[in-house]
């Protein structure tokens, strides 16, 4: 007995410590999909992933899964676990912050509202609820609200990445845009794969006149997404404030490829062979955005062109004209003498 008895307490032993392994294990890698999450990390899918694969009864384990594909784009996954774990316990604070998240996401403002209400009125003391509600009143236009909203979650969670980024969003709306621009670098790492917020960022760079971090920035953002034309656009005024006419004008040229809708371009366009000297080129560009836009100045730009053309191409015979009339002055004054 006393043997048996021996047998069954190393028995438990082991699986005591077994057990302790496997939770300390589990709670490393629950740390590893948070902190992977939080900072947007290009491994937080496969964390999050290994952990719900190994921790799948655990609704913390499943939001983390059901946040990594939403930051992947795959949105339907994400709201497929997120209801699953609202169905178990529908003032689940992760799943009810991560639908109202999606809802706000995809406009959905009446499923955001919902959410939002209870949010308030169970978690009133939460970072994320008074974060979410800024985010819904900047939508709005609200933004008086949206930055007191996103105060309060400053308040309370000083170091939460995503309030301090909505921050330099909210600073950039309301035109601060050296507050705007210190914030965007304080959150670089987090918004490395954002192209909408790097190009707010090489924006608010070019309004306090560093076109040149701005062309990096926009840079990085363009080959985020690839078809934005808005980040071209900016990208082009961001080479035009540095003087680089031929990379600017290849930036407005590619956006006029894509919309031709915008006589500025063409105008922008105009500027940029003006200082590259192609004259020709410039005049054309110049008559097809006056084509489009009744501007006076525009026409006096035209007939400078004109001018400045016509002379590059007759100066020899003006020259020539120009010097027999300083002789033929010259003979006349020596006749009267």
């Amino acid at each position: 007995m006393l043997r048996l008895a021996i047998c069954w307490n190393v028995v438990l032993l082991f699986s005591t410590s077994h057990l302790s392994a496997q939770s300390t294990a589990l709670d490393s890698l629950r740390n590893q999909a948070m902190t992977a999450i939080e900072t947007r990390s290009d491994s937080a899918f496969v964390i999050a992933q290994r952990l719900f694969i190994t921790d799948s009864s655990s609704p913390i384990s499943v939001a983390l899964f059901a946040n990594a594909n939403y930051q992947i784009g795959k949105s339907a996954l994400g709201d497929f676990y997120v209801e699953n774990l609202l169905k178990n316990d529908s003032l689940y604070f992760q799943a009810m912050s991560l639908k109202a998240s999606s809802s706000l996401a995809h406009h959905e403002l009446d499923v955001a509202v919902e959410v939002l209400q209870k949010l308030n009125t169970h978690y009133p003391n939460e970072a994320e609820t008074h974060y979410l509600q800024a985010q819904f009143f900047l939508q709005n236009e609200q933004i008086a609200q949206a930055i007191e909203s996103n105060n309060r979650a400053l308040t309370i969670a000083p170091n939460m990445s995503e309030a301090m980024l909505l921050s330099a969003q909210l600073n950039f709306k309301t035109a601060k845009f050296k507050q705007a621009a210190e914030g965007f670098q304080q959150q670089l790492s987090f918004i490395k794969n954002d192209p909408n917020s790097l190009n707010s960022y090489g924006v608010a760079l070019l309004k306090i006149d560093r076109a040149t971090e701005a062309i990096e920035i926009l840079s990085r953002a363009l080959s985020l997404d690839t078809q934005s034309t808005v980040i071209l656009y900016n990208l082009g005024l961001a080479y035009l404030q540095t003087a680089n006419f031929s990379q600017a004008r290849s930036c407005f040229q590619q956006q006029k490829s894509r919309v031709d809708t915008m006589p500025e371009l063409d105008l922008l366009i105009a500027k940029c062979w003006v200082q590259e000297q192609s004259l020709e080129k410039a005049l054309a560009s110049y008559q097809r955005y006056s084509e489009q836009a009744a501007e006076p100045t525009v026409q006096k730009e035209i007939l400078l062109i004109k001018a400045a053309i016509f002379l590059s191409k007759n100066w020899y015979w003006l020259l020539g004209a120009f010097t027999l009339a300083v002789s033929l002055f010259v003979f006349l004054r020596s006749r009267k003498t």
